[in-house]
Parts: C-alpha cells; structure tokens; sequence
C-alpha cells in the first residue's frame, strides 16, 4: 500500500470514477473534485503528493489551478489532462501532461514517474 494522496480534477464524473478506482486498487488514496474551486478547498484541508487535472473545464481552468497550486503549494506533483492535445501543446513544460483518451497503465506510469522525479517537476 502508497501512502500518496492523489487528487482528480475533471468535469466528467465517469473519467473521476474511473481514475479513483483505479488508483485506489493500487493502494493509492485518492480524493476528487469537480471543478478546480472545488479542488482548492481540498488542497487547503488536506495534503496531496499528486494532482491531475483536466484543463478544460467550466470556471477556474486546470492551467490556472495547475500554476495556483504550483505557487502555493509547490511540493505538489501536477499532472495536466485534455482531450485537445492541443492545450496540451501550449502549457509549461514543468506540468507532466495526458492526452484523452489514456489507458490507465499509461496515467500510473505518469504518476509514479512524477513522484520519482519529484524535484524535476516543482
């Protein structure tokens, strides 16, 4: 069992079911959020090893809460995920990125190689 506290950031309920359980049957504990104000009040109650956020949602984008949790809380791993590869392309190279569609071995892969990696990336 990790104990790495991983936070999911996405407007499709479905692809946060998804990714929750996936992680939490590799030990992972993992909490979600719907929206990124959403994910700022857990961020500020809780401590997280990793966030993944989609960027495109409605309010606060994952970009802008990517770089508010990079300034705020720069321990924090951050993991970018669009299904435009596109705004994928245009974010800072210091977020580790995933184009949608993913297979789930590819998002733990990512993870762990955050967490390996962890001062490359803050």
């Amino acid at each position: 069992m990790h104990n790495i506290n991983i936070l999911i950031v996405d407007d499709d309920k479905v692809i946060l079911d998804i990714v929750r359980i996936w992680f939490k049957t590799y030990g992972y504990n993992v909490e979600t959020a719907e929206n990124a104000e959403d994910a700022l009040e857990l961020i500020n109650k809780k401590p997280f090893d990793v966030l993944i956020s989609d960027v495109h949602m409605d309010g606060m984008s994952g970009k802008d809460l990517a770089n508010i949790v990079n300034k705020e809380k720069p321990h924090i791993n951050i993991i970018l995920m669009s299904a435009y590869s596109r705004l994928l392309d245009t974010e800072q190279d210091k977020y580790l990125k995933i184009s949608k569609p993913f297979k789930m071995f590819e998002v733990l892969k990512i993870v762990e190689k955050s967490l390996n990696n962890k001062n490359q990336f803050n």
